[in-house]
Parts: C-alpha cells; sequence; structure tokens
C-alpha cells in the first residue's frame, strides 16, 4: 500500500499559503502559486510592493498602500516562467475583479482559491464563488475556467506535518 500524501490542490495551496508570508503589507498578507497544465510550478508571488523598492519607505496604511502595491496573483503572473495557457491558480483568498482580468487575459483555465482570513473579500460576497460580483461573471462568461474553493482534502496529514514544523522551529530556537 502506498504511503498517505498530499492531493496536489493541498501541495500547491500550501505553498500559496507559505508565499503569503513574505507580504510586507501589515493588514492583508495573500500568496500565489501558478501551475502549468503540466503540474510544474512556474511563478510565485505575494502582495508586495514591486522589486527593489524599500518596503519601509511604502504607506502601509488604506488607501495609500493601494497605488502601488501588486497583488499575489499579480506577482505570481510577473513572475512566471513560461506560456501559463490552461495553467492553475492556488490563491489564499478569491481574486479581485483586477487579477481576474489577468487571470483570463493569460489563459489561466484553473483558479483554486483559499480561505478568506482577512477583512478584505475580494470580488466575492459571502466567501462563495456563486456570489461573483457582476463585473466577474460577466468577464467568465464562456471562458472555460473551473473556479474552486479549497477545501483540505487530507487535514490529517496536513496537522501531522505541520506539528513537524513546529517541533523542528522549536527545537532550532
Amino acid at each position: 500500500m502506498l504511503r498517505s500524501r498530499l492531493c496536489f490542490d493541498d501541495y500547491f495551496m500550501i505553498q500559496a499559503l507559505w508565499a503569503k508570508v513574505r507580504s510586507p503589507d501589515e493588514s492583508t498578507q495573500c500568496g500565489c502559486v501558478i501551475v502549468d497544465k503540466r503540474g510544474r510550478p512556474v511563478g510565485q508571488g505575494y502582495n508586495g510592493y514591486p522589486r527593489g523598492v524599500d518596503d519601509d519607505k511604502m504607506p502601509q496604511t488604506r488607501p495609500e498602500k493601494y497605488p502601488p502595491i501588486l497583488h499575489s496573483e499579480e506577482n505570481a503572473i510577473l513572475n512566471a516562467i513560461g506560456d501559463l495557457d490552461g495553467a492553475t491558480v492556488y490563491v489564499t483568498g478569491p481574486p479581485c475583479t483586477h487579477c481576474w482580468a489577468h487571470i483570463i487575459q493569460k489563459g489561466i483555465k484553473r483558479v483554486v482559491y483559499g480561505p478568506i482570513t482577512t477583512s478584505s473579500k475580494g470580488a466575492y460576497s459571502n466567501a462563495r464563488v456563486d456570489n461573483l460580483n457582476s463585473v466577474v461573471r460577466d468577464m467568465l462568461e464562456n471562458q472555460d475556467i473551473e473556479v474552486v474553493r479549497w477545501e483540505p482534502n487530507n487535514r490529517l496529514l496536513i496537522t501531522k506535518e505541520l506539528e513537524t514544523i513546529r517541533k523542528l522551529v522549536v527545537t532550532v530556537v
């Protein structure tokens, strides 16, 4: 019998959750991983300021922080290697309307979004796919994009491995 292991949705969503830890934003942290149609990770990003910008000199309050900050999906798309046609995006929260436009434009065919852990709900109300705002619904019409709200498939294994990480961190400290 094969040992228990993570399904791809769990595996890549956990990577997106780790990516969000890099965000300099004090109130909202999001992460994103893009996987090509062959299942290879080709892009990763988190919400943050452009490359080379001193985060400490950037605004940290709303609404001043909005113009210069890049969303995790945007960063992952900009950082991606290769063609994204047919790719899957794993993002820790629902994409906003602007990020949906980028996703559609790149030919991405599957979006797996994680639980909403901040006050920001992106293009959604009540964190449900069927409650997309009307602009996003109109953009997605006839796009053949699968939208999935992530639910962990193997909670027991995830919990076990998180405990292993916790023990390693405690041992090092």
